[in-house]
């Protein structure tokens, strides 16, 4: 008798799930996101799934070359696509700054990073979401990096959020540890490799005097101008809206780190930037699930 309840229970069910207007039941599953706040086995938590207005915010449509850089204390950006060892994430450009002195070492300057991508089966704690993440970083070189791209929007209010973490050390052996290390394996202090995110909602210089270099402030830049370029991208620009600095070292967090939330008239470029202060063996940066809302 249990059986047949059973077996007109689970009829009833199929009928209702096929019924006009019932039809895709996938959309009332909860969305399984990784959270890798230690080095436990993962853990997969229903959350309510957040719009996504960015192109490849989860980082799993494969690779390109698109570069732009700016070499100290030159204000013209050089747009390239040839490096092998560039190849962000698609829909998302690869930005860095060369020349400039590192933060905190004088001796060492600011060297072009390596962009790729990392898979969950190279490594799974370096992915927070899917199968794979974006990956950042340099060898033996202090450096200042991320991604930016631009996007057409309706007017309205936005924020922009990712989840990401650094791991910069000199010390290999110690891959998901809580603090940096010299190559003795011995913790240092006092040295930092912080995260931005940034809204830029003019997203073009009002004119050239505005784009030129300031010394004292790391360089403004104009971008070449032709047609198929992206016109003006600043990485220094006064109008993009940062975040405070974040530091999130070894494994991601279980919080995103957001902009403020800026006004957006029509075209908006979405900034992510790392800066490390010392040219340690690895200087890495992971992003993943990048969130973009309309409030």
């Amino acid at each position: 008798m249990n059986k047949i309840v059973a077996l007109l229970i689970t009829v009833f069910a199929i009928c209702v799930s096929s019924a006009p207007g019932n039809t895709d039941i996938s959309a009332h599953l909860p969305v399984r996101v990784r959270t890798q706040t230690a080095l436990s086995p993962r853990i997969y938590l229903p959350l309510v799934t957040r719009p996504r207005l960015i192109r490849n915010a989860g980082f799993e449509e494969g690779q390109w070359q698109k570069a732009v850089y700016w070499i100290w204390p030159w204000h013209d950006a050089i747009f390239y696509e040839g490096y092998q060892e560039i190849r962000p994430p698609v829909g998302w450009t690869a930005w860095w700054v060369q020349g400039r002195f590192c933060e905190h070492n004088e001796e060492f300057m600011t060297g072009r990073p390596e962009f790729t991508l990392i898979f969950d089966w190279q490594d799974e704690n370096r992915v927070a979401e899917g199968s794979q993440a974006a990956k950042a970083f340099t060898f033996w070189r202090c450096g200042l990096f991320g991604y930016y791209q631009r996007v057409a929007l309706s007017s309205g209010n936005y924020r922009f959020g990712i989840r990401a973490h650094t791991w910069y050390t000199s010390c290999s052996a110690d891959r998901y540890g809580s603090v940096p290390k010299d190559g003795n394996c011995n913790p240092l202090t006092n040295e930092h490799m912080y995260i931005w995110v940034g809204i830029d909602s003019i997203s073009a210089c009002a004119s050239l005097s505005a784009c030129l270099p300031d010394p004292q402030a790391g360089g403004h830049a104009q971008a070449d101008a032709h047609a198929d370029r992206e016109e003006e991208i600043l990485y220094k620009s006064p109008s993009i809206r940062w975040s405070a600095p974040a530091e999130q070292y070894g494994l991601y967090g279980s919080d995103y780190l957001w902009t403020p939330t800026v006004w957006v008239e029509e075209t908006a470029t979405f900034w992510i930037k790392t800066e490390s202060w010392q040219p340690l063996k690895h200087n890495d940066l992971y992003v993943d699930a990048v969130v973009l809302e309309e409030e």
